[in-house]
């Protein structure tokens, strides 16, 4: 089995991110009406979101933008941009289950020490990735 190197891993997250950034950002300027929506209530209710698509986009144009240049100030920012998306996918679930009146606060007691064990993983990972940032392109 043929070993990953880091660029690899780089690249993979390269394409992950951009079309991250693309998705997020089409979905953000889609006409209300190809997403099923009606009434004049439903276009305001979704303007929030549409918002937080357009910030999400951001940042996934922000990470992907950090990986390709690997200039050493993007191996700190890049973590905490990881953290924020984590953290909103935790409290959008929850806040969801909230307003259902569904039991989100088992969303929480389960998916958030999951997602925040999978970020400590991805920190411990990440710090050793300094050296990736040190060669920067030309």
């Amino acid at each position: 089995m043929a070993r990953r190197t880091l660029g690899d891993v780089a690249d993979t997250w390269k394409k992950f991110t951009a079309f991250g950034a693309i998705a997020y950002f089409v979905y953000a300027l889609l006409p209300y009406a190809d997403l099923g929506m009606r009434s004049a209530s439903d276009v305001s209710s979704d303007l929030a979101g549409r918002a937080q698509a357009l910030a999400i986009s951001l940042m996934c144009a922000v990470v992907f933008y950090g990986l390709r240049k690997r200039t050493p100030i993007y191996w700190k920012v890049i973590p905490t941009l990881i953290g924020i998306c984590a953290l909103n996918s935790v409290l959008g679930g929850a806040w969801t289950f909230y307003q259902r009146s569904q039991p989100w606060i088992l969303v929480v007691a389960f998916v958030g020490p999951a997602l925040l064990g999978a970020f400590l993983v991805f920190i411990v990972w990440w710090r050793k990735q300094r050296g990736y940032f040190a060669r920067p392109t030309r």
